[in-house]
Order: C-alpha cells, then sequence, then structure tokens
C-alpha cells in the first residue's frame, strides 16, 4: 500500500479506489476481504518500504490538492496502528490489533489473527492508521545521515507518501514467526 501522508488506508475509503502504486487487492473491501480468506492459519505482518519521490508530475500514491514543497530526506521508521474490520451478518465490528514501529526494509513481528477468521465468518479485513514517520525535526546540517538517527516522530507531510507491504500467511502458504 502506498498513501499519502496524513491519510490512512482502508479499502473501505472513498480514496481508496484512486490508490496509486497499491495493489488492487487492497482497494476495495470485497477484494480485501479475500486476502484473509482461510480455514484455519492466518497471521500477517508489515514491511516498512523507504520513502518515495511524490511530484505533480510522477505521483507515486493518491494525492488530493497536490501543492509543490520542498523535498525532505526520506524516513527512516514508520509508527502506525492497526485495526481489524470483522463481519457477522450485516454488522461490521473493529477490533484493536496493535501499534507497532518498524525500520525501513523491516517487518513488525507475525500477528496471529486466526482466532478472528473464526470469529467473523462473512470476512474480515485491515486498516492501517496513525501512521508517524522519524521526520518530525529536521536534521542538523552536521548529520548527513538524513532521519537515520531520529526517534522523534510525527505526521508524514501530506505532500508525502508512506509505503507498506502487507505479507500474509494462510492455509496453503508457508508461515513465518
Amino acid at each position: 500500500m502506498s498513501i499519502a501522508g496524513q491519510t490512512f488506508y482502508s479499502p473501505n475509503s472513498y480514496l481508496a479506489p484512486n490508490y496509486l502504486n497499491t495493489s488492487s487487492i487492497l482497494k476495495s473491501v470485497n477484494a480485501a476481504r479475500t486476502l484473509f480468506e482461510t480455514d484455519s492459519l492466518l497471521k500477517v505482518r508489515f514491511k516498512a518500504r523507504p520513502q518515495p519521490v511524490n511530484t505533480a508530475s510522477n505521483p507515486y500514491c493518491y494525492i488530493e490538492n497536490y501543492k509543490n514543497a520542498f523535498s525532505i530526506a526520506g524516513y527512516t521508521k514508520l509508527q502506525f496502528t492497526v485495526n481489524l474490520v470483522g463481519k457477522k451478518g450485516s454488522t461490521e465490528y473493529t477490533e484493536p490489533v496493535g501499534s507497532y514501529t518498524v525500520g525501513v526494509n523491516s517487518c513488525t513481528p507475525a500477528i496471529d489473527l486466526s482466532s478472528y477468521a473464526s470469529r467473523y465468518p462473512d470476512g474480515i479485513y485491515l486498516t492501517v492508521s496513525s501512521v508517524l514517520s522519524n521526520q518530525a525535526y529536521y536534521p542538523n546540517d552536521y548529520d548527513y545521515n538524513g532521519f537515520t538517527n531520529s526517534s522523534n516522530f510525527g505526521n508524514v507531510r501530506s505532500m508525502d507518501c508512506w509505503v507498506l507491504d502487507v505479507e500474509v500467511a494462510a492455509d496453503g502458504t508457508k508461515t513465518f514467526d
């Protein structure tokens, strides 16, 4: 998923069909539910990807009212919250899964969602919200490592994107710890 800063990911969002560089299976609730269909085993983890360069002429993610702005060094860590939305009958329920901090090109620990799949027989999907990057304060002129050493988290700028890979292990696939 590649999402504009200061927004969240949900396949139920009016923005979802317009997400660029995001798998089509993550752009609608019905498609996202198929990603998590399983008989028993269901684990997921998220991998933070480097911050892409986003421009008006070459947008990387959906940007509403894009404004030209100066670029800054990319984030090296992301913090975010994951919630599960489960459907039982005609009602949807939201359950917190957890909050995570992960470095670029690193994964969260495996999140076991197996019990949720049986609790919500009409399907589940995930949302990602409260996304922060370690770019809250611009590094000083003597820090040539960009935000590598920063632990100050703040909103991802609206003219930038944040990117997470979603890795799923279910019945019939290899699992991860």
